[in-house]
């Protein structure tokens, strides 16, 4: 059975996530408080895991990352209902949900009813890893296979990635792709991945060797999921890949952020510019 947690001082907020997931016939906990929140989150699994924003965002990124140590498929969003939640991109940057305004209710209420019953369910483990150097391409698909992502297709291109992808879209959960590369470029794949209605599900992990900022903005506006610095270590390629994961899983948006927000992100980006 699925089961949710929240964590609100406001009783009304609570109650809100509390009848949409009842009404599902989830087993619900709300909580006033974060300090019983990390409590519970480190000695259960749960489905799901909501957090008031007005709680901070600092604290809702720690908790996320607290969640995601125990249970890396978990649902996590923070919400407020009442108004805007600034900053909500650095809770989507790491692969969580901000749900806001007049629509976060009927949002959550959707997000619930599209949890798996099994968190692998529909999921087969396949990434298209698409870097035209053999080198990077070896130490990084033996880097996945060493996390348990036993199947790394290969290709040298954005083209050869599109007729790989074409022929079992259904087949992967990501793609894995550099920027620079002859006869299409990764901007130019992940541009095509967002208009294919086929593709435009996917998780798209950008490698840079710390590029410039106008190009990893670029890629964040035309449909990016986050980036990997070349070569990446192994503990960050494992947490991107359990982002994906959960974005698939939980059907969540692959996009990092929308077109607009794209230079908001400039400061979580700053590493990926200076070595």
């Amino acid at each position: 059975m699925h089961s949710t947690i929240t964590a609100s001082t406001d009783a009304r907020s609570a109650k809100y996530i509390h009848g949409a997931a009842m009404a599902l016939d989830f087993q619900t906990t709300d909580l006033n408080n974060l300090s019983d929140l990390r409590k519970a989150v480190i000695t259960n699994t749960y489905s799901a895991v909501f957090v008031d924003a007005r709680f901070g965002i600092e604290e809702a990124v720690d908790v996320a990352q607290m969640v995601w140590s125990v249970s890396p498929f978990t649902l996590f969003g923070i919400f407020n209902f009442y108004g805007t939640i600034e900053e909500d991109w650095r809770i989507r940057f790491i692969g969580g949900n901000a749900y806001h305004g007049k629509d976060a209710v009927p949002e959550i209420k959707e997000a619930l009813k599209k949890l798996p019953l099994q968190v692998t369910q529909g999921i087969k483990r396949q990434i298209c890893l698409v870097e035209d150097l053999d080198s990077p391409r070896q130490i990084i698909s033996s880097y996945l296979q060493a996390l348990g992502y036993g199947t790394v297709i290969d290709a040298a291109n954005g083209k050869e990635a599109i007729e790989i992808l074409e022929k079992a879209p259904k087949d992967f959960f990501c793609v894995i792709t550099d920027l620079n590369m002859p006869e299409m470029s990764g901007t130019d794949l992940i541009g095509y991945i967002r208009r294919s209605k086929t593709l435009m599900h996917l998780p798209i992990m950008v490698l840079t060797s710390f590029g410039n900022m106008e190009t990893l903005i670029n890629c964040m506006k035309i449909g990016a999921t986050g980036f990997l610095v070349k070569p990446p270590k192994k503990n960050h390629l494992r947490l991107e890949m359990e982002k994906a994961i959960r974005i698939m899983v939980n059907h969540q948006s692959p996009r990092l952020c929308s077109p607009e927000e794209a230079p908001l992100l400039e400061g979580l980006l700053a590493h990926l510019v200076t070595p």
